[in-house]
């Protein structure tokens, strides 16, 4: 995806320092020597932090404005269109997959796609992190390169058809209620809340 405009409006939301909390999530299951991928990476930012925790930081995107940027950074980066391609790496290379505002680009059978080459790139016991706007977010349709927008149950029935166990899964906005209450967040008024949903999975 090379348009003009979506490059920009991405390039400005990633261009943080501090881990938000969604980041803080990850690095409490990074140790040192730990594999990790970052898809959709954007610019590499993520890669600072991963690499603060003496981790090892891989790339995935499929811009080449982006590619250039981590690659002038000596990241370690390749291009691939995940929601049709393999990923180009070895079967349970990662200790860990982030994947922030990825799945809502596919449709459901190249979201089923996606999901089964990370199954089969995480080792046994690694995490997959996945952050994504739901249905329920006024803005969704407002950026053209979005697709289906995800739901708490429909990213969980996702994962468990590969096997993954659920660590937890939740609306952003309300992740201080237990997994088991989610689903029942999703009547009015409370949908107001309920712009992202994300998910962590073992595999």
């Amino acid at each position: 995806m090379n348009l003009k405009y979506y490059v920009e409006r991405k390039d400005i939301s990633v261009k943080q320092k501090k881990p938000n909390w969604r980041i803080k999530k990850l690095l409490d299951n990074i140790s040192p020597g730990m594999k990790v991928l970052d898809i959709g990476c954007a610019n590499g930012s993520l890669s600072e932090h991963i690499i603060k925790k003496k981790a090892e930081y891989y790339g995935l995107d499929y811009n080449d404005y982006f590619l250039n940027i981590c690659r002038k950074k000596k990241l370690i980066v390749k291009k691939c269109d995940v929601s049709k391609e393999k990923i180009p790496y070895n079967n349970k290379m990662f200790d860990a997959i982030y994947c922030a505002h990825i799945l809502e680009h596919m449709g459901t059978y190249e979201q089923i796609h996606f999901i089964k080459e990370c199954a089969r790139i995480l080792k046994k016991g690694g995490k997959i992190h996945i952050f994504s706007p739901t249905p329920y977010n006024p803005y969704f349709w407002e950026d053209e390169t979005h697709v289906r927008p995800c739901t708490h149950g429909q990213l969980v029935n996702l994962v468990k058809n590969f096997d993954f166990k659920i660590i937890e899964s939740k609306y952003s906005l309300v992740r201080m209620f237990n997994n088991n209450s989610q689903r029942y967040l999703r009547l009015p008024p409370l949908r107001f809340f309920l712009w992202e949903v994300y998910l962590i999975a073992e595999k």
